[in-house]
């Protein structure tokens, strides 16, 4: 999955960016879950956290808002859940 957005203010390099999926998952997501940064948050010392469908990553630098360069996450190896 890749999340794009403009968050609505500058992010301080101690802020947590929170992603959380719908109960349809699974509580951990998968076994093997990475987060890639590719954008211009610069990833300092990039962490992803999985706790009940919930998705915490930290450890970037700062970044001031810009139109032309979203943040972009992509969160890779998550289990699709089953209809």
């Amino acid at each position: 999955y890749t999340f794009r957005f403009l968050p609505p203010i500058n992010i301080q390099n101690d802020y947590k960016i929170f992603i959380k999926l719908p109960d349809e998952y699974d509580r951990i997501l998968g076994s093997n879950i990475k987060c890639i940064i590719e954008s211009v948050l610069i990833a300092v010392n990039d962490q992803c956290v999985i706790s009940d469908r919930s998705i915490f990553i930290t450890g970037f630098s700062n970044y001031q808002v810009d139109l032309d360069n979203p943040i972009q996450i992509s969160i890779i190896n998550v289990i699709n859940p089953n209809y």
